[in-house]
């Protein structure tokens, strides 16, 4: 989760802390015939600093709501972890602490 939070913070420019308790894997080849592998968590902002990553990687940052996500979502993918999040969140199966390790 560190590696996470770095990154959010790094490339996004924005401090998070955790949910406990849900983590969604996706994998895929890219065209070059790399493997990719990613980790979705479920985090609240807990601040936010200037962007430090490399310059292009974030085009833009929007807070959306789920409907909203759902449509601006391009790929299956993506909508498949948000609706998977969505109800995580509905069912109450996390932890009201925050995991800010």
């Amino acid at each position: 989760m560190e590696t996470a939070r770095r990154e959010v913070g790094e490339e996004g420019g924005v401090l998070v802390d955790f949910l406990d308790g849900f983590e969604c894997r996706a994998e895929w080849t890219l065209p070059d015939g790399r493997p990719k592998k990613v980790g979705y968590f479920l985090a609240r902002q807990s601040g936010s600093r200037a962007c430090g990553g490399p310059e292009g990687e974030i085009l833009a940052r929007e807070w959306l709501p789920h409907s909203a996500a759902m449509k601006r979502i391009t790929y299956q993918s993506g909508r498949d972890v948000l609706k998977k999040a969505a109800e995580f969140l509905e069912a109450g199966n996390y932890f009201q602490g925050i995991l800010a390790r």
